[in-house]
């Protein structure tokens, strides 16, 4: 698109203008290793910059010095890399050493070895295969996050016929929303959505910060307008602003090394965050991602039933569920069906679902960025529009239980249920209600796609009967 292209245009343009003229001083960081092939390397490297100082600082690729200055700066690179990835290795093996000799010596060397290191890994564990090396653990980091938003042949094969009733459908809503347009965005909606985006954030994959976009002026202004005005009335959004910027996250449970144990957050073009967000009904025991709420106010009705039933001196059951990589499985057509049926059925839908199809992330590791693969399912969790998709993906399982009746009470009042985004939290004071609100989120799993975690899922019990009703609960979830 013209019009897109001339906004990256002129936001290179405004950056390179605004930016200081003023050469930086960046310190050089101070070798942490060293070794003769590095002393040798480094009095090579200086010889040759000294010449290609001398002569000018020719950068011409046929230029002997020149060429012979890259050639002994690669060297000396190298040669610091390679003592590098010895002294590592010569760190893990002292570890594994002490592990059985001296433990508290083992402690010592893990604790200094994690403080040195930071957030550096040296290998990364993507399934039943380990990668070792930079560039190898941002691949392997990309093969992870590209296996999370692909979808499985099994989640289709098991519930085929709903998978199919749910495309018919899409199919439908389709044509019945394609001819529905919206008005077009005027200035003063552009400005005000402009200043209620956040600053300080990350740039996006094309460098670009929302800075950028405050400080350039009206002419681009009025280019954002237009190009905002072509998506609402072709209810398409470009391919180029769909390329997101995924940083794993460490999640901080459990090995550094293990992919699984990172989160995915994106960072999508800056232009993408120049649109309304969608207003939904939620249901009211969730309270995960929700203004003037959060985690404190999901965890009172569970501190209230836990209250009452002591006062009372009842038996109650707390089940808790979380679901295996929620945000990252969310079937794209499932989700398009709940967002018509929350009432958004105009070219806010379509356009909204383009930002779903052609969708590509890269894998931003040590400063480095992968190549572009496709994100075939999932909301991507830094997204402007994603805790609120999900909140509606999960919101009928909600609802089911709050219209099922079952489980505990505050009086006359229903608490059976308290949710806090992904996390879902089942109380009762029956066995039977309990087991058949487990089967229904069992049930809704097995539906949209994803799975309940076992290791995550967990039983609290006032009685001694916790591991007879654990076996029983959960026989049908494994």
């Amino acid at each position: 698109i013209s019009v897109l292209e001339q906004v990256h245009g002129f936001l290179n343009d405004a950056a390179a203008t605004c930016a200081s003229t003023e050469p930086r001083y960046n310190a050089k960081p101070k070798l942490n290793v060293w070794s003769p092939d590095i002393k040798l390397a480094l009095d090579q490297m200086r010889k040759y910059y000294a010449q290609w100082v001398k002569q000018g600082k020719i950068k011409d690729p046929e230029n002997n010095i020149y060429q012979q200055r890259l050639r002994t700066k690669k060297e000396f690179r190298r040669q610091v890399r390679i003592e590098n990835a010895k002294v590592k290795d010569t760190e893990k093996q002292r570890i594994m050493e002490t592990r059985t000799k001296d433990t508290k010596l083992f402690h010592q060397l893990v604790k200094s070895n994690r403080k040195n290191r930071g957030n550096a890994i040296m290998d990364l564990h993507v399934g039943d295969i380990c990668m070792s090396g930079e560039q190898d653990v941002m691949e392997g980091s990309k093969q992870h996050f590209r296996n999370l938003a692909t979808p499985e042949e099994s989640t289709f094969l098991e519930n085929r016929q709903y998978h199919q009733q749910v495309e018919y459908e899409i199919g439908l809503i389709t044509e019945m929303v394609k001819d529905k347009n919206i008005p077009p965005a005027t200035l003063e909606e552009l400005q005000k959505a402009i200043k209620s985006i956040n600053e300080g954030k990350s740039a996006d994959i094309y460098g670009i910060t929302v800075e950028h976009i405050l400080h350039a002026g009206k002419k681009l202004e009025m280019l954002l307008l237009n190009l905002i005005n072509i998506i609402f009335k072709e209810g398409k959004v470009p391919d180029m602003l769909k390329e997101g910027l995924l940083t794993p996250v460490f999640k901080n449970k459990g090995e550094k090394n293990i992919a699984t144990n990172y989160r995915g957050i994106t960072v999508l073009p800056v232009l993408n965050k120049d649109h309304p967000t969608i207003l939904i009904t939620q249901n009211v025991t969730q309270r995960g991602f929700t203004a003037g709420s959060g985690p404190a106010n999901a965890a009172l009705p569970v501190e209230e039933i836990s209250g009452e039933a002591k006062d009372n001196n009842q038996e109650y059951e707390i089940v808790l569920l979380n679901a295996k990589s929620a945000f990252d499985v969310v079937i794209h057509s499932h989700l398009m069906k709940r967002l018509y049926h929350a009432g958004i059925d105009d070219k806010h839908w379509t356009i909204i679902q383009s930002m779903h199809t052609n969708a590509t992330s890269a894998v931003k590791w040590n400063g480095k960025t992968s190549e572009l693969f496709n994100v075939l399912q999932g909301v991507r969790q830094g997204g402007i529009l994603s805790t609120d998709l999900y909140k509606l993906y999960i919101n009928p399982l909600l609802n089911m239980l709050e219209t099922s009746n079952l489980g505990c009470r505050i009086g006359n009042i229903l608490c059976n249920t308290s949710a806090c985004a992904d996390d879902v939290a089942l109380m009762s004071k029956k066995t039977t209600d309990m087991q058949v609100q487990i089967n229904m989120a069992n049930t809704f799993a097995g539906m949209e796609g994803y799975k309940l975690q076992p290791k995550k899922k967990a039983s609290l019990l006032t009685s001694n009967l916790i591991q007879q009703r654990k076996k029983r609960y959960w026989k049908n979830i494994h």
